[in-house]
């Protein structure tokens, strides 16, 4: 059973209430920081009733019924879609489409699922508790999605403009709610839903992992694991992809792509990691497959074909090279940026940034 039909099953309850209540819509848009990257991770809103009045109106506390199977797939070494909205009991089917054995393991309590993911393998999972529960493949530790889960039948994910739209939302007060993963935790506020419905006023959500300067990066919050930096890489691949499809953000999937490189790969000195104890041809054929990602999303969105196949081959390429290079410094004791400076960098707040001496032209 899909949230519409939730939504009509309880519009039905409404109507033969003793007393009519009137239904709206309420719209708005959740603004996502400058960091997050919409198209693959966005930002998810609900709303439950708060006063005891509503509560008695929309039939607050009845079991929500399961809706429709949903499809999470292990691709290219990522979980896609990354943000799942579920209702509870709703199965999710996971499949593995990549070459490689992944594990499917969810994070949360009260919750036991920990499946190993052979090639072409299906499982499925019905969560039984409600909240954001956090998935893991503990092979490919990088990959990561989450799956949010409410009693509510307004709950949705926000579009890449971050839009949203519940209709039919019967007068009374409301708690309404927006989380994204980059957020330290959820934004709440209370409101009021009129009759005619509520369009409420944009929200700027904040952003808890905007990556600080580089001078404040040896001082700051304990450095992010390499598994944390191939994930950002990932999502920022993963987005660049997506805003390449559309013809209005052309010119934001170009960015994207750019940023991968030099605000997820560089600015976190995983490639000076690589190039000082890996060896100088390595993170130079590591940056090359940066270039060459970035080359292929130009090609593809100036051609006019909306051929992604070869940005996509690179793409997947690119990150299983990182996640061996990451796996390699592992043996070499070096698991993060605090571990990958000398103590003298790491007293003066000073680093090199990463690809210098490389080629300017690579193809």
């Amino acid at each position: 059973m899909t949230i519409s039909s939730i939504r009509f099953r309880w519009l039905l309850l409404i109507a033969f209430a003793p007393a009519l209540v009137r239904a709206g819509d309420v719209t708005g848009i959740a603004n996502m920081p400058p960091y997050c990257s919409p198209e693959t991770s966005p930002a998810v809103v609900w709303l439950e009733p708060e006063s005891p009045l509503t509560a008695k109106t929309v039939v607050k506390g009845k079991p929500m019924p399961s809706g429709e199977t949903l499809l999470v797939r292990q691709a290219a070494l990522q979980f896609v879609p990354r943000i799942i909205v579920a209702q509870k009991g709703q199965k999710l089917r996971f499949t593995n489409e990549d070459s490689e054995f992944h594990n499917v393991h969810v994070q949360a309590r009260g919750e036991l699922f920990n499946q190993t993911m052979p090639p072409g393998q299906p499982a499925d999972f019905t969560p039984e508790s409600t909240g954001i529960l956090r998935v893991n493949c503990d092979i490919h530790q990088h990959m990561r999605a989450f799956v949010i889960i409410q009693e509510t039948p307004w709950i949705m994910t926000c579009s890449r403009k971050g839009a949203y739209r519940f209709t039919d939302v019967p007068a009374g007060r409301y708690r309404i709610t927006f989380w994204h993963e980059m957020g330290s935790r959820p934004t709440v506020h209370s409101i009021e839903v009129p009759e005619a419905g509520l369009t409420l006023e944009p929200i700027l959500l904040k952003d808890a992992t905007a990556p600080p300067s580089r001078s404040s990066l040896l001082t700051a919050a304990p450095a992010k694991s390499w598994q944390d930096v191939i994930d950002r890489i990932s999502i920022r691949m993963a987005s660049a992809l997506e805003a390449a499809k559309r013809p209005d953000t052309v010119d934001r999937a170009r960015k994207l792509a750019d940023e991968a490189l030099r605000n997820e790969f560089s600015s976190t000195d995983l490639g000076n990691a690589i190039r000082t104890h890996l060896g100088p041809d390595r993170c130079d054929e590591i940056e090359n497959k940066f270039a060459r990602f970035a080359s292929e999303i130009r090609q593809a969105t100036e051609s006019g074909k909306k051929d992604f196949s070869a940005a996509s081959a690179t793409m997947r390429s690119l990150l299983a090279n990182l996640v061996q290079a990451t796996e390699d410094l592992k043996t070499k004791g070096v698991a993060d940026r605090s571990s990958s400076v000398s103590p003298i960098e790491r007293n003066s707040g000073r680093t090199e940034p990463s690809g210098t001496g490389t080629s300017q032209s690579r193809k």
